[in-house]
């Protein structure tokens, strides 16, 4: 619940915090959130590169944004997607023989596209 509250919170911090009468101790916690954010993604340039982090951090939001009705089944589904097309792309990579970034990336755009059409007809 916490995570989800910082993840709302994140651009009216202190002032929100203060009104709410939350602990201070989640602004802290907001600055450890972001700097693993950070961390995180600087550390999977180095590994996967570019690419793929950029379309893992923008296609399975598009994704789920198409799918959800509230913040929380985004989160969910932003998941759900993200993991759905790595492990696809990486089964993609293996059958085809194709690099695994590009099968991830190829995958989660499909999925985002895929999505589009149904929700269009809808």
């Amino acid at each position: 619940m916490i995570f989800i509250l910082l993840l709302l919170f994140n651009d009216f911090r202190r002032p929100l915090i203060i009104i709410l009468c939350l602990p201070m101790s989640m602004i802290r916690m907001d600055a450890l959130f972001l700097s693993l954010l950070a961390f995180v993604v600087v550390v999977s340039i180095k590994v996967v590169g570019i690419v793929l982090v950029s379309a893992l951090l923008v296609t399975p939001p598009l994704t789920a944004l198409k799918l959800s009705k509230s913040f929380s089944s985004l989160l969910l589904f932003s998941a759900l997607a993200g993991a759905l097309s790595t492990l696809a792309g990486i089964f993609l990579s293996y059958y085809i023989n194709i690099p695994s970034g590009a099968a991830i990336v190829l995958f989660s755009t499909l999925l985002f596209f895929a999505v589009s059409l149904i929700k269009r007809r809808e």
